[in-house]
């Protein structure tokens, strides 16, 4: 379980107010209007800005973020352009003293091995996606964020890519989009971000 208390964020203004969730193993979307605070909550999870209140994982104070992994919008700027896909994972799996088996790893998000030795040009925005996915699950974390994953794809491979994140069924998931349909086909509760209150609360995805 995830434990949020208390969590403020505020620079000029107060951007996020005393936010206080808990959040198990499921899928949650993330919606909010634009400038509600979405980014702004999800790097203060990840530690990249400066917040106050508390982050517990499985009952255990949050001091680093091994356990966390991000997918992010955009496949194509996902990757270092010079490097073939192979390097990338690897080197995520060298930071974090990993081994993993990279057929599994292929398998497990439906694409060829071959695919791994191939540069990001080379590859459509699905395949990246996949991989984008698969380099964040190598490390077998406990929280995925996945920020618009699919908004930069096609329908056929949006909804390829939603069907795969729901086979994740043993990590607590942050999915965030501004698409209320692509947030209730996904997702198990839906968080909704007020932007005038600053708060966030629960709804049901039915």
């Amino acid at each position: 379980m995830l434990e949020i208390k208390n969590l403020t964020v505020k620079y000029d203004e107060i951007i996020l107010d005393n936010i206080n969730l808990k959040l198990d193993k499921k899928i949650y979307g993330l919606k909010g209007d634009s400038g509600s605070g979405k980014t702004t909550f999800i790097k203060a999870l990840l530690g990249l800005i400066e917040y106050k209140g508390e982050l517990f994982l499985d009952g255990e104070k949050l001091k680093n973020r091994k356990d966390f992994q991000v997918v992010f919008q955009n496949p194509f700027n996902s990757f270092d352009p010079t490097r073939k896909i192979r390097f990338s994972i690897n080197e995520i799996l060298k930071l974090n003293g990993v081994e993993v088996n990279l057929e599994e790893l292929a398998n497990k998000v439906g694409v060829d091995t071959s695919l791994f030795d191939k540069y990001p040009k080379e590859l459509s925005g699905g395949e990246l996606q996949r991989l984008s996915i698969a380099r964040a699950i190598s490390t077998n974390p406990k929280v995925l964020i996945f920020d618009e994953p699919t908004s930069a794809l096609d329908v056929e491979n949006q909804k390829n890519i939603l069907d795969l994140i729901k086979t994740f069924k043993d990590k607590i998931i942050i999915f965030i989009s501004h698409d209320l349909k692509v947030i209730k086909y996904i997702s198990d509760e839906i968080l909704l971000l007020h932007k005038e209150s600053k708060k966030i609360n629960f709804r049901s995805s039915s």
